[in-house]
């Protein structure tokens, strides 16, 4: 199947494909774990790099031995090294920072963490699958890279979150703040086929 398991709870007949969720790619909140000893599913979306809860980055490595986490069939709150994630430090975020995380959350699991209101956000506006479309083009075009989907497979979380806070300005203050990021791609080609991608999904609504 071309497509993950998971779908928007706002709408069960859109399904997420698959290069927008790693399955394979393990990250967690230490927080979260200790609250509950489960496994949340949303942490496998690509674009899910912090909790929204505890407002820290999801970790994807362990403190301790610094290998890539992978699954423990003896337990899921420890490494293979036998460190438990719930004692580490986190990095904690800005609730800015959580904005993305939240929107996920309330269209997978229907429930609104952060309250925080940011005016003219576009990406509230949108289905679950275009908010991935649009953070995976703006992110192609501000890497100036020639593929249609942002690898982010050999990218630690914490890489992936800090270049999804650059992108992430853009779709706040719509759309002036969009216009000052396509300012700032040198190519002006590449600005303009993000302003076109951007014109095939928003001519949706």
């Amino acid at each position: 199947s071309t497509y993950g398991s998971i779908i928007a709870k706002t709408d069960p007949n859109v399904k997420i494909p698959k290069c927008y969720v790693q399955s394979r790619k393990l990250k967690l909140c230490p927080r979260c774990l200790k609250d509950k000893l489960y496994f949340k599913k949303i942490w496998e979306m690509v674009f899910v790099t912090v909790c929204p809860i505890h407002q820290c980055i999801l970790i994807d490595s362990c403190y301790s031995c610094n290998k890539k986490l992978m699954w423990n069939v003896n337990s899921l709150s420890k490494c293979r090294c036998g460190f438990r994630y719930v004692e580490g430090e986190v990095v904690t975020v800005s609730r800015e920072e959580t904005l993305l995380a939240d929107l996920i959350h309330s269209l997978t699991l229907g429930d609104h963490v952060n309250q925080l209101q940011i005016n003219n956000f576009l990406l509230k506006k949108l289905t679950l699958l275009d908010i991935n479309l649009l953070i995976n083009y703006t992110l192609l075009e501000i890497k100036e890279l020639d593929k249609k989907r942002f690898e982010t497979s050999s990218m630690s979380n914490i890489e992936l979150h800090q270049m999804i806070k650059e992108v992430i300005h853009a779709f706040m203050n719509w759309p002036h703040n969009f216009y000052n990021l396509l300012d700032l791609i040198t190519d002006k080609k590449k600005a303009r086929d993000l302003k076109i991608r951007f014109s095939r999904v928003l001519g949706r609504y």
